[in-house]
Parts: structure tokens; C-alpha cells; sequence
């Protein structure tokens, strides 16, 4: 199945859970239980290599756009894995003892087997992607595991790891250096960050307010108006990467000159954060209408926002 396929599949998803959850319809609820119970009972994508059965390779290689990437797989997986648990969280209350000790064992054999392990080897090298980097599919599992500990480690992992990746200007070491797709890939990793402040926020701690990762973050939102405003100003920083460890491409057909199309949350993100609001391209305003649930994130900032506004 390739990476949009089982994107769709999840974040449809959460979509219909979000949607029975805000409606308050206990009947779809009760769906939408049964439906994570059958995704369970067939240990969905548990026959998915791990990182430790992959075949070495490399992702771009040599700024390959089409290079085939092992990591990939396991990677979006981990992904499936995450939405499932963000789905498992919201309809808890919806669940018997039996169904919440299986859906129990399955999330944990997926965090141990794949969200975890593709968080910590993401981490040991440069750029900013999807949940965080798998952190926010950590911090699913804490929330789920009442793992409060786990929580505050995980975000003190990944605001470590947002402090060493953003520069003073506010640019991202490799998603904003990546060649005519630079804007494109700085925004993906704009969105995740910010994703993962809202919801370390949620957990007691505010990265907004960190000494040292606010002003990464408060950076983060200046960059991306820059690109947004004046988009060869942007680009003019160039590129990083050697002929074969290079992760983009110069090719003009190759470029994307717009926020990420799945990007969902990152206008208001920083509209509702920093006051800042970004221009958008005519491209994105056009791709993003297809999309439902932020499918970086896997949460929408107007849902988050309206929460914090009205919660219960």
C-alpha cells in the first residue's frame, strides 16, 4: 500500500472518530469502538518489518527523487500505529474492560515494535517530520498508559531536539535547506513543531514560554512568513548536502513553491501562537480544501483551539 493510501485510511479515521466525539453520538462512538476492536483482532500491519529487519539504504540518494527509501515503510506504519492510538484515546470512555485490555496489548506491541523505535532512530540525524518525529506518538502512549513520567521525558527529548535543529533565523537544519522544495519541507516541519508545543502544553509544560526553545519557535514562525512574503529571499539561504548524502533537488519541475498541502493547522497555528498571519500560495489554498484531519499532527488547531475555548 503506498504511504497516501494508508495516510487517507487513517486519517478517515480519525476523522470519524473526532466526528462522534464532538457530536456527542454514542451509537457512532460505539462504531467506531468496534472498528478499532476488528483493527486489533487482525494485528493490522504487524507484518510490517521492523527497522531492525529492514535492508540498508538510502533515502534520495545522491538527490534522487524516486530513490527508493527502506525506512519508509516502517516509518508510515508507525504513523497508522499513532492515529490508532489517538483514536483508542478519545473513545475510551466508549469501551468495555475487555476491549480496552486488548486494544491494550495492541498499542503496546505497536509502540515497543515501531512507534518507539522510529522515534529514537529519527532523532540521531537532521530534520523535523512527521508526529514530531514520532514524538507525539509517544506522548499518545504516555496519555494512554497514564505514563506521566514518559511524558515529561519524551518532551524534554524533542525540545532538545527543536533547540539543536532551528538556527537564530529561524530555519530548520534540513527540512528548510532542501533544495526547490526548501518552503515546502520548512513548513511540513513548522507544523510538526508547533503541533508538538500545543500538546506539550496540554501536558503542564509550555515550550512557548521555554527559555530556550520560545525563541526557536517564536523564529520558526518568522522564517515561514519569510517564504511566505518573499520566497526567493527564502530560498537565497541555498542548500545543504554533498553529491551523495544530498536530500533534494534543484530540478524546477521538482518544486513545490507553497506550504505543505497537509499543513492543515499550521495557519492558524501561528495566527492564534505568534499574531502571525502567512500569505498561502493559490496552490495550497486549492489542495489543502481536499484534506480533513492534519495528517502531520493528526489533530486540526481549530479543534484545538475551540476545545481549550470551550472545553467539556
Amino acid at each position: 500500500m503506498k504511504h497516501d493510501d494508508l495516510s487517507e485510511r487513517w486519517a478517515n479515521l480519525l476523522d470519524l472518530t473526532y466526528d462522534a466525539a464532538a457530536t456527542g453520538d454514542a451509537g457512532k462512538a460505539r462504531r467506531m469502538v468496534e472498528l478499532l476492536v476488528h483493527l486489533a483482532e487482525k494485528e493490522t500491519l504487524f507484518s510490517t518489518p521492523k527497522l531492525s529487519e529492514l535492508k540498508k539504504g538510502k533515502c534520495w540518494k545522491g538527490g534522487n527523487t524516486k530513490a527508493k527509501c527502506p525506512t519508509h515503510t516502517t516509518e508510515h506504519a508507525s504513523h497508522y500505529f499513532v492515529a490508532f492510538t489517538y483514536a483508542a484515546i478519545v473513545l475510551r470512555e466508549h469501551m468495555n474492560d475487555e476491549e480496552k485490555a486488548l486494544l491494550g496489548k495492541y498499542i503496546e506491541r505497536s509502540y515497543l515494535d515501531y512507534v518507539r523505535p522510529v522515534a529514537r532512530l529519527l532523532a540521531k540525524g537532521s530534520g523535523f517530520y512527521s508526529f514530531a518525529h514520532n514524538g507525539l506518538g509517544v506522548l499518545a502512549y504516555a496519555n494512554w498508559s497514564n505514563d506521566t513520567r514518559l511524558a515529561k521525558s519524551e518532551i524534554r527529548r524533542t525540545a532538545k531536539l527543536i533547540s539543536r535543529l532551528v538556527n537564530k533565523k529561524g530555519y530548520i537544519d534540513n527540512n528548510s535547506y532542501r533544495g526547490v522544495r526548501a518552503y515546502w519541507y520548512h513548513t511540513l516541519g513548522v507544523d510538526n513543531m508547533l503541533g508538538f508545543a500545543v500538546v506539550a502544553r496540554e501536558h503542564g509544560v509550555n515550550l512557548f514560554e521555554d527559555r530556550k526553545v520560545g525563541p526557536k519557535l517564536r523564529a520558526l514562525a518568522d522564517a515561514t512568513l519569510e517564504g511566505g512574503v518573499d520566497l526567493d529571499k527564502f530560498m537565497s539561504k541555498g542548500n545543504r548536502g554533498t553529491k551523495h548524502s544530498r536530500n533534494y533537488s534543484t530540478n524546477p519541475k521538482d518544486a513545490r513553491p507553497h506550504m505543505h498541502q497537509l499543513a492543515v493547522s499550521l495557519p492558524m497555528f501561528l495566527i492564534r501562537e505568534f499574531g502571525v498571519d502567512v500569505p498561502t500560495a493559490p496552490k495550497y489554498d486549492r489542495l489543502v480544501r481536499r484534506e480533513t484531519v492534519d495528517r502531520f499532527v493528526g489533530f486540526n488547531a481549530a479543534c484545538y483551539y475551540a476545545s481549550r475555548e470551550h472545553p467539556g
